[in-house]
């Protein structure tokens, strides 16, 4: 929390955390500004891609990955967005703006 909050100090900052560091942070929403956004992939052909984008061609490897990746869930008691992404720059790209952005 401390490496975070020094972060935040001086600038914006988006962080890759677990469900767990989510929880956490949620509890210390008081002490910082903080918008939680869960980035989901839109199909499992587009999180297979991804794998095999990255060089993940085992089939048993990535049905693995593809099962951990839906058991990642934000706890039930700490709100958040879903962003979808589908694997197109601009449209993942302004997705996620949209959702750091909201209109108001």
């Amino acid at each position: 929390m401390d490496s975070i909050r020094e972060v935040l100090g001086v600038r914006d900052g988006i962080f890759a955390i677990t469900p767990r560091g989510a929880k956490e942070l949620w509890k210390r929403r008081l002490e910082i500004n903080l918008s939680i956004i869960l980035l989901r992939i839109e199909s499992e052909a587009v999180l297979r891609r991804n794998l095999v984008g990255r060089g993940i061609t085992d089939p048993a490897e990535q049905e693995k990955l593809c099962e951990r990746a839906s058991e990642f869930v934000v706890p039930a008691d700490v709100p958040y967005r879903v962003v979808k992404l589908n694997g197109n720059v601009r449209t993942d790209r302004r997705r996620l703006i949209s959702a750091l952005y909201p209109k108001s």
